[in-house]
């Protein structure tokens, strides 16, 4: 899980300061970009959001049994991954800050 949060970030940081307006007509550089920047669904935002959220609340979790929970050991990439993300889709900003399921 450490190393595909990783390559997604590395992928959504290829090229990102050469990143220009992309015509109809052009192809992009960095489709990975391209296609997460058209995503504009809110089922695929909470999806996306929801699976975030409850993958950086894993350490936070407290059980009775001991070792019962798997705790992650890579929230910097998580972090890394969802600005990335609003970032580079701003409509997903906004379904973030409208929504209040980061403050849960």
């Amino acid at each position: 899980a450490v190393v595909s949060t990783q390559s997604t970030g590395v992928i959504l940081d290829h090229e990102s300061a050469s990143m220009q307006t992309i015509d109809e007509k052009s192809t992009p550089s960095n489709y990975f970009t391209y296609f997460l920047s058209r995503i504009h669904r809110e089922e695929d935002f909470h999806f996306i959001l929801s699976g975030l959220i409850k993958l950086l609340n894993n350490p936070l979790l407290q059980t009775y049994l001991p070792n019962s929970c798997k705790k992650i050991g890579f929230h910097e990439e998580l972090l890394v991954l969802f600005w990335k993300m609003c970032d580079y889709n701003k409509k997903f900003l906004f379904y973030v800050l409208k929504t209040s399921d980061v403050l849960d």
